[in-house]
């Protein structure tokens, strides 16, 4: 799970279309689930053959409180795929603490800056293996 915080225009949808085309996902099918809530993405990941993991993308902004997202059924979510959350924020006290938390911010035009934490085992191995690809772009 990796939830994505920051103000408005900060990346987190592009963020999250940039992860679903990685993962193999068509471009034709990735949107915002703003109004929808839920939007469930089938990957093309070739490690998973038989059956191709599911991409879930949530939005917390339009949800009244944490009630509403446990009516989503998260749990199906978190057993059946990876799951992002815009807006995770918003519902962070019914989150797993083990998750990757990304709070994004605009430094310019076309530049952000990102913080990442990790807040148990699982994620701290994802947020080391993202901060090892990325210093080695620099």
């Amino acid at each position: 799970m990796i939830g994505l915080n920051g103000e408005l225009g900060a990346g987190k949808t592009r963020l999250v279309r940039a992860i679903a085309l990685a993962a193999g996902v068509d471009p034709a099918e990735i949107g915002s689930p703003t109004f929808t809530l839920v939007r469930e993405y089938r990957t093309a990941l070739t490690s998973f053959p038989e059956a191709p993991p599911l991409l879930f993308h949530l939005d917390a902004y339009r949800l009244a409180d944490e009630d509403d997202y446990l009516n989503l059924g998260p749990e199906e979510f978190i057993e059946t795929g990876a799951t992002l959350i815009e807006w995770a924020e918003r519902v962070a006290d019914v989150l797993p603490t083990d998750r990757l938390t990304l709070t994004l911010a605009a430094t310019g035009e076309t530049s952000r800056a990102v913080v990442v934490r990790a807040g148990g085992p699982d994620s701290r191995v994802l947020r080391d293996a993202i901060l090892a690809e990325f210093s080695h772009d620099r």
